[in-house]
């Protein structure tokens, strides 16, 4: 699926996105992506900050990506939910297929 979706007028929006890498058998890197105006980003950083107190910001492949233990996965989709923020699990950073959620 395109990071692009298509609404009634034709026309394109973004979607809030939270892209999840596995990194290692134990480790998740998840980056935020189109998730709106530098408020909403604050606001949306604020509450992930709160709900995964040792998730780790580190930079990969020259980005920031925040680490969180792979036994998060369910809290991952529970945190996409509340804020209205799709999942997509990316291979290793590549434009290689993604699985939504």
């Amino acid at each position: 699926m395109s990071k692009l979706a298509k609404n009634s007028e034709g026309k394109f929006l973004r979607v809030p996105t939270l892209a999840i890498n596995r990194i290692d058998s134990e480790h998740f890197a998840v980056r935020f992506e189109q998730i709106g105006d530098r408020n909403r980003f604050r606001l949306i950083l604020q509450r992930f900050r709160t709900d995964f107190l040792l998730a780790v910001c580190q930079e990969l492949e020259g980005q920031p990506w925040w680490v969180v233990a792979t036994s998060q996965e369910c809290e991952l989709e529970e945190f996409g939910k509340r804020n209205g923020i799709r999942l997509r699990f990316v291979e290793n950073g590549s434009g290689a297929p993604t699985t939504d959620i």
